[in-house]
């Protein structure tokens, strides 16, 4: 994976925060407050706590979405004999060699996302290009991609960490199999 790209950095940031910071005006972590804020302070802002279900479920649900955001993020990309596959940690995407139709290395790509992620972790989901065509984007750096189309009209934007690299070992296993 290529390194996070600001947009990653500054997403990540802003939202994991307030996240967190909600996750300790929740049950069970209000009660660290308690014993970290002055008793004046806390007299104050008790009312900001939630409790009770309400606070479970909310603290829950935030907490589900923090995991289940990273669990599909993109965590690198392997080239194997076969297929290029997409590592994630709930299961990778696999691309297979017969499916690729063309494989490059592309600078100033306009993305616009349509359903995903965008700068939590990484970016990824479906997105539109500039060309209005469909694209699914699987990276961690929007200014280092790599453009993979296949042979049903499918885009993928990747972001390895070397890209020439990347594409010169995909295209040898592509000539192996075509």
């Amino acid at each position: 994976m290529a390194p996070w790209d600001r947009g990653v950095m500054f997403g990540t940031i802003i939202c994991l925060i307030p996240m967190l910071l909600f996750l300790f005006a929740s049950p069970p972590l209000n009660n660290i407050f308690i014993w970290i804020l002055p008793k004046e302070t806390y007299l104050y802002i008790k009312d900001w706590f939630l409790e009770g279900v309400q606070g479970y479920f909310t603290s829950g649900l935030l907490f589900s979405a923090i995991f289940l955001i990273y669990l599909f993020s993109p965590r690198g990309f392997l080239v194997d004999i076969h297929h290029l596959l997409i590592k994630r940690l709930a299961g990778g995407i696999s691309i297979s060699y017969s499916s690729i139709y063309d494989i490059s290395i592309v600078e100033n790509v306009q993305l616009f996302r349509e359903i995903g992620v965008g700068g939590f972790f990484s970016w990824y989901g479906i997105f539109r290009t500039g060309d209005g065509d469909k694209a699914k984007v699987y990276a961690t750096n929007l200014k280092q991609l790599v453009h993979i189309q296949t042979t049903n009209g499918r885009i993928y934007y990747l972001s390895p960490a070397e890209r020439e690299k990347f594409v010169e070992a995909v295209k040898r296993y592509l000539n192996q199999n075509h």
